[in-house]
């Protein structure tokens, strides 16, 4: 094959062409005019609303919000930040594209720029940035609405290729770009993402050092790693804004592991819990979705086996009679016995499918590659493999979570597989560029079937696995024996559609064997004629690569990305934003200082709620972990409690609702039909939320968490306070005073006032959440202790007389955030500038010469 002339721009001209028409072709509904509905995005529209409203009034966003969750730090929901430089790099780099467009056009880019890097033929370099862009777990993330986890895996080659020209001895060019691309993906703020290339990073790294090392280039070794860290530094200082405030912020949400009611007073916890870091799973077999994509059902939301599904063919033959005396959770277990997915995930999707050409190739690069590069790529691949087990290959997880740093603040183990989404398709590339360069040589025939026979018998283990596994999971199981318990009138046509259920599960899987054995005997037969000088041009031979990649691929990610869960059409004509309701409307009538709870959706899993109002509850990964704690052991009890309580029109009683009227909760939004004549969501008007702020006559304390939490059962929180007992050299005992009052003035996000005025020392409760990272309380101008109050809130011992009373948020994280932030992009476009200088005058000097 003739060389590529590096020189001309028409084949990148070509690679961009290409990323671009197959983008538009991938998203045609949205050419046509319709809306992508992505669950998190509506929600993020929602949890955002109320900062939103301020950065419009201000200019600026505000550090707290009162949207969600009774009020939280927007460090993880809209980064107040002034590391501009990720925003404006991601800008440039997508052409101003639009969503969905933008995520595959620049993933496809990036990685076309680490093939060049690379010094892979452009058109080859075309194949794998394909690849990678259209990975089926890029369409699935993107529908979901995880834009910032797409965003962060587009910036991995780009990451990847800046850290191979500073190995590569392009120091000052290497560095400038390994700091602007580690700024961008770090910037775009999903850490799990970055921690796996990391981790990617480090393979890498290793295999080099063993090479220089080896080759005794010492002082090589040494620049390039000061030089990859310097740029390592300077993009976690253009971040500093962001990584300082999650820090701080992490110590206190259910992801840092904040205090728990599990521990003592005196313990706490630095991360997760294994059972919750290790949901999300792989089966060890169910990593091979890689390379067939529904061996384990494809996705828990569409139907694989369409129109010919035995399950619902099943499901049509139960007496009718039958049907009618079934309990609802009988039905809803039998219903969702047409989902097709039974793998280790609690929920999918769809799989992380990256091709069968890739996945042919990968196998043809451990056999044909004999450098570094086949070693560090195919050590991170068995790593990656063993942590995507997770909780299913527990002895060496279990390792990791204690002893790796920073691993246990993830969860979802099965996120690792974009790693080898990255390293496969290089692979693939360096295979397929290595057979058609090398193909005179006749190590590369051997080499080529000894790869074919390797993949022979993978498919003949996976023939061996269709033959033997019951696809049947667990809880499908167990709801199988509890039916064989039942007469045989009523268990018969009910196992009927369990067993209904496996065959379609079987035929799936034996599909997807049957096509990517076609896929890849196709391609396997076309190399071994290039090979065997049968075919001569080479750029058949890519031309039918990447055809097949995209007859495979693109139709199996289509599926995920334009799909919902429900099987309605993921594209819609009309848009997702959230829409007022007559309840909503009823109650934004109400200009004071309140919150609401809606009950018409799962309250502490939806943010629609706070578009319109501030609400206790919402949707968001990372919460408090003390309001968590005060969900899970209160607001739920009093929730249940609600349904049966035929006293609601007079107010919450304060001792059974200590929770809701703590917090303020003046308005719920039920959706009940037996308590309206439609099933409109309806308002029910709390005349007993205690307001914001109040006066107690007595304070109590706790020796630990476990009695804050158990002293809120029964309490009745407009006269008595819970404070810890560390605390109460903090606390002066109220005294009696009828004509004491606190009047609330004003909330500003970052701010709130209150007036008090008493004529005796007096203990106030604020239905604030305590957050100490930030928030400084005033009196008269003074700063005053407070102190966490009914384990939740806030609460504070008021002198006698009449006082103004501020609570700022001041973060000092956020402030020093911001100065190093700035330093750190400016050393970053420096840097950049003179890498490019220097480049373009070293190539001016070769040309004079």
């Amino acid at each position: 094959m003739k060389a590529p002339n590096w020189k001309t721009p028409v084949p990148h001209i070509i690679a961009l062409a290409t990323f671009l028409i197959v983008a538009l072709i991938f998203c045609k509904p949205a050419l046509e005019g319709k809306t992508l509905y992505q669950h998190d995005i509506v929600q993020y529209e929602g949890g955002s609303k109320d900062i939103a409203n301020y950065a419009e009034k201000h200019g600026d966003a505000p550090l707290w919000t009162n949207g969600m969750f009774s009020g939280m730090p927007t460090y993880q929901i809209w980064m107040p930040a002034n590391n501009v430089l990720p925003h404006y790099v991601n800008k440039i780099l997508t052409l101003g594209l639009p969503q969905p467009f933008q995520f595959f056009f620049l993933a496809c880019v990036l990685f076309y720029f680490l093939s060049q890097v690379a010094r892979v033929n452009p058109y080859i370099g075309i194949l794998g940035a394909l690849a990678f862009g259209y990975s089926t777990y890029n369409p699935v993330i993107i529908a979901a609405g995880h834009v910032t986890k797409m965003w962060c895996i587009a910036y991995m080659p780009a990451v990847l290729a800046s850290l191979m020209l500073i190995y590569r001895k392009k120091y000052i060019l290497g560095t400038g770009l390994l700091a602007l691309f580690t700024a961008t993906q770090v910037g775009l703020n999903h850490l799990q993402i970055s921690y796996y290339l990391f981790i990617i990073l480090a393979f890498y790294t290793v295999a080099c050092i063993v090479v220089w090392v080896r080759n005794k280039e010492y002082a090589h070794l040494g620049k390039s790693l000061g030089l990859a860290v310097v740029a390592a530094i300077l993009g976690i200082m253009v971040n500093a804004i962001t990584l300082t405030t999650t820090y701080e912020y992490s110590k206190e949400t259910i992801r840092g592991g904040s205090l728990s009611l599990k521990d003592s007073a005196s313990t706490k916890g630095t991360g997760l819990t294994k059972d919750y870091a290790f949901s999300y799973s792989y089966k060890p077999l169910e990593a091979f979705t890689i390379m067939f994509p529904r061996i384990f059902g494809g996705s828990d939301g569409i139907r694989e086996t369409g129109d010919e599904s035995k399950v619902g063919e099943a499901m049509g033959e139960i007496p009718p009679q039958l049907a009618q005396q079934l309990p609802n959770d009988i039905l809803n277990r039998l219903n969702g016995l047409q989902s097709s997915y039974w793998g280790g995930l609690d929920g999918t999707s769809g799989p992380p499918y990256f091709g069968a050409i890739i996945c042919f190739l990968f196998i043809v690069f451990c056999f044909m590659i004999k450098s570094e590069t086949k070693w560090w790529i195919l050590a991170a691949t068995i790593f990656t493999f063993l942590i995507s087990w997770g909780k299913y290959f527990s002895g060496f997880n279990d390792i990791l979570f204690d002893i790796l740093p920073f691993y246990n603040k993830f969860r979802a183990p099965s996120v690792s597989i974009v790693m080898l989404e990255l390293l496969w398709p290089f692979a693939a590339i360096i295979a397929l560029q290595h057979i058609i360069t090398k193909r005179e040589d006749p190590d590369t025939w051997k080499r080529l079937k000894q790869a074919g026979i390797a993949t022979a018998v993978l498919f003949l283990i996976m023939f061996m696995a269709y033959l033997s596994l019951t696809y049947i999971d667990e809880p499908t199981k167990q709801f199988k024996t509890e039916l064989a318990s039942q007469p045989p009138q009523v268990s018969e046509p009910l196992i009927n559609v369990i067993n209904a259920s496996a065959k379609d599960k079987k035929a799936v899987f034996m599909q997807d064997i049957f096509k990517g054995l076609a896929i890849i005997g196709i391609f396997y037969v076309i190399l071994t004629l290039y090979v065997r000088r049968k075919i001569n041009k080479a750029s058949w031979v890519i031309g039918a690569g990447i055809f097949l990649l995209l007859v495979d691929l693109l139709p199996v990610g289509s599926t995920y990305m334009t799909k919902r869960a429900n099987g309605e059409d993921a594209f819609t004509d009309a848009d997702t934003e959230v829409r007022m309701g007559k309840a909503d409307q009823q109650i934004i009538q109400d200009k004071s200082w309140y919150r609401v709870l809606n009950l018409a959706v799962s309250p502490f899993q939806d943010a629609s709620t706070s578009y319109f109002h501030k609400s206790i509850g919402g949707y968001h990964a990372a919460k408090i972990g003390r309001y968590q704690d005060l969900v899970e052991n209160k607001l739920y009890q009093e929730i249940n409690l609600l349904s049966r309580d035929s006293t609601l029109g007079f107010g919450l009683n304060q001792s059974k609702y200590t929770g809701l009227n703590m917090l303020n909760t003046r308005y719920i939004i039920g959706s009940n039909p037996s308590v309206t004549s439609n099933e409109q969501p309806f308002v029910i008007v709390n005349r007993n939320a205690l307001g914001p702020a109040w006066f107690v006559r007595e304070v109590r304390f706790a020796p630990d968490l476990k009695s804050e939490m158990n002293g809120l059962n029964g309490l009745d929180a407009s006269q008595v306070a819970i404070v810890p007992a560390s605390e109460k050299s903090k606390v002066i005992v109220p005294a009696p005073d009828s004509s004491a009052k606190i009047e609330w003035i004003s909330n500003d996000n970052n701010s709130t006032v209150y007036k008090t005025t008493a004529n005796s020392p007096q203990f106030a409760v604020f239905s604030e959440v305590y957050y100490s990272a930030g928030w400084n309380a005033y009196v008269d101008g003074k700063k005053s202790d407070y102190v966490r109050t009914n384990y939740t809130l806030r609460g504070m011992s008021i002198p006698a007389g009449a006082h103004t009373i501020e609570f700022k948020f001041e973060p000092a994280s956020v402030k020093s955030g911001r100065q190093i932030t700035m330093i750190g992009q400016i050393l970053v476009l420096l840097l950049l500038a003179a890498g490019v200088f220097l480049e373009i005058r070293k190539k001016q000097t070769i040309a004079r010469n």
